[in-house]
């Protein structure tokens, strides 16, 4: 190294001497030439030096030509040797195939992992969010009273808004906030399509209040806002590019989104922010009845006034609610929650995040150290090759240039590899992401991530190659003595090892525990039968303004669709908000509350809306009374059916569940009325299997004008519903669509999408960390052999048998094994309380975690280790001798 920093300094003397040299013999020339044509040495001397004209400028142009020819003859030499280093490098790949593809491969995992981890966790939480003055938009919350066994921070306690409560913000002046908006993120909703368009099309609609564009910075760059609730849409830009080519023209052009409602007139274009609206296709302005002031189911957004802070502005907020339990009593104790929105949509994925980044990072650095002991025990394996390019005059300084070389080579084909494979892999990745992370569309590798992930894969190689060449330098080469070849750093590598395969366990550990959280969620009876079941959406259905109307209806379309296809062997029912279906969260009517007689405390159910046939069809078990009749109508008494679940909350503590029987329940929301219990059914799993179990209450069709049908349920195939569904529509009202018919099976599939997503994740994650601790042991097995090639030649020329040698290397691999898996255990439990934060019951795999974790890490390391212990028994004894 030193001579490398010598080099410049002394190849401009060398170029001082030459040319001194040359004008000395070109002087010489000159003056014998003068002396024979009659003048003294002296004069001669001093003319040939005249005319030449060594001193002054002519001595500096001959100067600065001769440094010019020698950097271009130098500079020439240089890329001519760097030429050839990278021929020499090249040649890796038909050399030595299997050592290029594991220096490669590592890298190329390591740097995919952390190019892969990094691109979501920029567009997802560290980019700058897509609206003006993110600090001061704030998500508002209304917040539960506290009972005994909740903290004032769970967020179970977190509840949507009221329309009231809103309007009456709206309507306030408040001194911290300026502006309040009800806010409706981007849902898929059933559209006929654009009125100069032939295809129907199915578009996902977002809705905002008035104040909501100002707030989230929306600005038309085609047309204006709309104003108008019923008869204008906001087209978004990226809509307007990709489905309509950016047509000027598309202006008052008309979007049915439904053929029972009126169409709506497209009054401008504008960006909207996707991480708050959910990559919308339009906007609608929003308008809701404000005299409700008891069903939570309105998202709300606020901007701060410059100056305020959250804290202040929640201060303020809460103490409006305490104002407002003055005239709705039904707010006493209930308080209100302001964070900043860009915190709030990220906080649900911020933990699996620094997960992430945690494991990126550690995989990356793993990466590099296995690379760098492949590239060690690579340099001690080829020390006879360098000694005799030393011998016929190579530099040490050349050596080492070609190895730095060689590992740049290596570590930018792996890189590049990583950023394509990584391209390729962001848009699956996407489609297993849950759709409520914010900008996941805007996952992508782009070309600056690409350029860095390049600049990153350079630096990687230069820290390689130095550091593989600083690890060995005990063992390098020279002419004229015996190579050494003792190890150095063994017992760092060694802790490194052992730490690989400590953070291995944990990633195995975590899989193994999610796939047996998997499989007892897998085996908790849901309380109906979702095998055999299929779904469909129905759209087109009036809505009624009465329960006449809604009776009328029934009498001639639903009651003769529903009673067709039974008849054709396929057992239908209508239904809203069937279990598992997440449609009463998704329109914000979750729980309601009613009172028991003599009470002080609600009882919160969830409401059904059904046709008679529905328990049957659902695989529901009847526990007492009888189920709805088709004698069941408008003209007759309200009925309701409640849940096993409901009859106990509701009735005194010991009741029988059959002592709900005949009693009045008040004003359910859907009746409108008081409404006769009639039956109790067994309670379901509404929200997953992995939740309590609510009370629930079931009613009828056509005794609610209040929620049309808008889910059909079939005992039945998929393909047998799909077949008669649309013959059954068409013959009973031609207004009438219907979604593609699915399993019933895609329910509890959107609702395993989270815990697939953990599975996928840490399941990749313990994956490359298998690799990377494989590789680790082979890179460390590899390297002791090859620097204990002479003590193995000896102890087989002194009659070791082969089998001894090989159960060595096996030997000390599997107790670097041993202890790592031991560590990584241990860490395991000890961190289960944050693990059980983040996926409850992962703490439930009993015996059978430390057991399949010890397997899988023991058949790998064995794998490993393989190689480098067949080596060491293949040791030749002559040829070490001889070479040392």
């Amino acid at each position: 190294m030193k001579r490398l920093l010598r080099l410049p300094i002394r190849r401009r003397d060398l170029l001082g001497k030459e040319l001194d040299e040359e004008v000395r013999l070109h002087l010489e020339l000159r003056a014998d030439q003068l002396v024979k044509e009659g003048m003294s040495s002296e004069a001669a001397w001093a003319e040939a030096c005249r005319r030449f004209g060594v001193s002054g400028e002519g001595r500096r142009q001959l100067e600065a030509a001769a440094r010019r020819r020698n950097d271009r003859l130098h500079l020439r030499e240089q890329l001519g040797s760097i030429a050839r280093d990278l021929q020499y490098a090249g040649r890796v790949f038909k050399r030595h195939p299997f050592y290029a593809i594991g220096v490669i491969g590592t890298i190329g995992v390591g740097m995919g992992a952390a190019l892969v981890v990094w691109t979501l966790a920029w567009n997802v939480w560290l980019a700058p969010m897509p609206y003006p003055n993110p600090d001061r938009v704030l998500r508002l919350y209304e917040m539960a009273p506290s009972g005994p066994e909740a903290s004032a921070a769970d967020e179970s306690r977190r509840q949507r808004l009221t329309p009231a409560l809103i309007r009456a913000l709206q309507e306030s002046d408040l001194t911290t906030v300026d502006a309040v908006s009800e806010l409706w993120p981007g849902a898929p909703i059933g559209g006929d399509g654009m009125a100069a368009f032939e295809d129907p099309t199915t578009i996902t609609a977002a809705t905002l209040s008035p104040e909501g564009f100002g707030i989230l910075g929306i600005r038309p760059s085609l047309g204006r806002l709309p104003v108008n609730t019923e008869s204008e849409l906001l087209l978004s830009e990226d809509y307007w590019r990709s489905e309509m080519g950016s047509d000027p023209e598309v202006l008052n052009r008309i979007l049915q989104l439904h053929s029972y409602r009126p169409p709506a007139q497209i009054v401008g274009v504008a960006r909207v922010p996707t991480s708050v609206l959910r990559d919308p296709d339009v906007i609608r302005v929003y308008a809701e009845p404000a005299n409700d002031a008891t069903i939570r189911f309105v998202s709300a957004i606020a901007r701060l006034r410059p100056g305020f802070t959250p804290e202040e502005a929640e201060a303020e907020l809460q103490a409006f609610v305490a104002g407002f339990a003055e005239i709705h009593p039904q707010y006493e104790g209930w308080s209100i929650e302001a964070p900043v929105l860009a915190d709030d949509l990220v906080r649900p994925f911020r933990s699996v995040l620094v997960l992430l980044l945690g494991a990126a990072v550690t995989f990356l650095v793993l990466a590099a150290v296995n690379v760098v002991g492949l590239v060690a025990a690579r340099r001690l394996d080829r020390q006879h090759d360098e000694t005799i390019r030393l011998a016929i005059g190579a530099s040490e300084g050349r050596i080492f240039r070609g190895a730095l070389i060689e590992s740049l080579f290596l570590s930018l084909v792996g890189t590049a590899g990583a950023v394509v494979v990584t391209y390729w892999v962001v848009t699956p990745t996407r489609a297993i992401v849950p759709f409520d992370v914010p900008r996941l569309s805007n996952v992508t590798v782009t070309p600056a991530m690409a350029l860095a992930g390049i600049g990153s894969g350079v630096a990687l190689g230069l820290i390689i190659g130095v550091a593989g060449y600083l690890i060995t330098r005990g063992s390098r080469p020279s002419i004229g003595r015996a190579m050494l070849t003792r190890g150095t750093g063994s017992r760092g590598r060694r802790l490194v090892v052992v730490g690989q395969v400590a953070l291995t366990t944990l990633f195995a550990a975590a899989v193994v525990g999610i796939l047996h959280r998997v499989t007892t969620l897998r085996a908790i009876d849901l309380g109906f039968r979702p095998e055999g079941l299929s779904v469909a959406s129905l759209r087109g259905a009036p809505d009624h303004r009465s329960s006449e109307e809604a009776a009328a209806y029934w009498a001639s379309v639903w009651r003769p669709l529903l009673e067709g296809m039974e008849s054709r062997g396929v057992p239908t029912a209508l239904a809203f908000n069937p279990p598992m279906s997440g449609e009463d969260e998704a329109q914000g009517v979750t729980t309601l509350p009613i009172r028991p007689d003599g009470a002080s405390d609600d009882v919160m159910y969830r409401t059904h809306v059904v046709s008679p046939g529905y328990f049957s069809v659902m695989g529901i078990e009847l526990l007492a009374g009888r189920p709805f009749a088709h004698t069941d109508d408008s003209s007759g008494e309200k009925v309701v059916i409640v849940s096993e679940a409901f009859a106990r909350a509701y009735l005194p503590p010991g009741s029988a569940v059959e002592s709900i029987l005949g009693r009045t329940l008040e004003s359910p929301l859907t009746v409108r009325g008081p409404a006769t219990v009639i039956g109790a059914v067994g309670a379901t799993r509404h929200i997953g299997p992995d939740t309590p179990i609510e009370p629930e209450l079931y009613v009828l069709y056509d005794q609610q004008p209040t929620i049309a049908p808008s889910g059909i349920v079939f005992r039945a195939d998929t393909g047998r519903a799909a077949e008669l569904l649309p013959v059954m529509l068409n013959r009973f009202d031609s207004n009438l669509e219907h979604s593609p018919v699915a399993s019933y099976m895609t329910y509890l599939d959107d609702w395993y999408a989270p815990l697939r997503l953990q599975l996928i994740a840490i399941g990749v994650l313990g994956a490359l960390g298998l690799l990377l601790a494989s590789l680790g042991i082979y890179s460390l097995m590899a390297y002791q052999v090859a620097t204990r090639r002479k003590e193995l030649g000896i102890r087989k020329a002194l009659g070791s048998p082969d089998d001894r040698l090989m159960w060595g290397v096996l030997g000390s691999s599997a107790s670097m094994t041993l202890v790592g898996t031991i560590i990584g255990l241990a860490a395991w439990y000890q961190l289960l309380p944050w693990t059980s934060a983040l996926v409850e019951g992962i703490d439930l795999a009993g015996a059978t975690l430390p057991l399949t974790v010890a397997a899988v890490i023991g058949i790998s390391s064995l794998l490993a280790t393989l190689a480098p212990a067949r080596h060491a028994a293949r040791v030749d004894p002559a040829v070490t001798l001889r070479l040392d």
